[in-house]
């Protein structure tokens, strides 16, 4: 059958739904027809190379941002996530692969397959600045297509140091919901426990060191009375070259602003901790 016929067997059963609808709910034809413009919202136009062309098709936006009227959107060029391995090759599409594209991540937006309000707002963190991201995270809330706990929980299910728009997000909801920012592993939670159990006061989660007005780092947890620092070193995300130096410049940077960096490794934490706490109550002394 040709493309048309299919299209018309596919929404034939549409049209009859839509058509019962209108009648169970005593709505005139135009309003139905309304309704479903206004939600699909499929704004299009039709681009010819000669006259004889019979054109293509070609929506105003299919960017999450855009769809969902958000800051940060863009309406020159389509970009589409696609798990890895899967990604495929479009003329006039930029295609990005990830390996962390969950089903609770996706939704329809205008008829549309696009990412959550939430991991939109993740997304944008990584290719806008901070000042747009707290707009569209305005934006999402005044119209109520999410909120703070909403955000925090994609950040602690998606976001991880090093992935692009985590920092940026999680600062700006940090300044909207201070009792939000919390530990963002089991490691770091477990990290916790085990200063508390020796007897450690209750550090800071997610601390931010500035210099100034500069940002210079942020760590899992802190004691700023005594100037420590303290950081979860997974050998996931602390392995490799580009970490080490990645790593070596946030510490000298520390250090040169009189911090006390302290690591604690996932052998510290099943050992009980001991010689983790034994140091930090030893740099304490020592800032007294």
């Amino acid at each position: 059958p040709s493309v048309r016929l299919k299209a018309f067997r596919a929404g034939q059963p549409l049209v009859e739904y839509l058509t019962m609808l209108g009648d169970a709910y005593e709505q005139p034809r135009f309003a139905i027809i309304g309704g479903v413009r206004k939600l699909v919202d499929l704004r299009s136009n039709v681009v010819k190379t000669h006259a004889d062309d019979a054109g293509t098709i070609r929506f105003g936006s299919s960017d999450p941002a855009a769809l969902w009227e958000l800051p940060g959107g863009r309406q020159d060029l389509v970009e589409i996530t696609c798990p890895r391995w899967r990604r495929a090759q479009h003329d006039e599409l930029l295609v990005h692969e990830t390996t962390r594209l969950e089903w609770l991540d996706l939704t329809h937006c205008a008829g549309i397959p696009v990412t959550t309000p939430e991991r939109t707002l993740l997304d944008l963190g990584g290719v806008c600045s901070p000042r747009v991201v707290d707009m569209a995270i305005d934006a999402a809330l005044r119209k109520d297509l999410t909120d703070p706990r909403a955000i925090a929980a994609v950040l602690g299910r998606v976001g991880r140091r090093g992935r692009n728009g985590t920092g940026t997000l999680r600062r700006l909801l940090a300044e909207r919901a201070p009792e939000l920012r919390g530990a963002e592993s089991p490691a770091e939670t477990r990290l916790g426990q085990v200063l508390r159990a020796h007897g450690l006061p209750e550090p800071v989660l997610q601390y931010e060191i500035w210099d100034g007005p500069r940002f210079v780092a942020r760590v899992d947890a802190a004691y700023p009375e005594w100037r420590i620092a303290i950081e979860y070193e997974s050998y996931q995300e602390h392995t490799g070259k580009v970490a080490l130096v990645r790593d070596n410049a946030r510490r000298n940077e520390m250090v040169a602003l009189r911090w006390n960096p302290v690591g604690a490794t996932a052998r510290d934490l099943a050992e009980g901790g001991h010689r983790l706490c034994a140091a930090i109550r030893r740099i304490a002394a020592n800032s007294t």
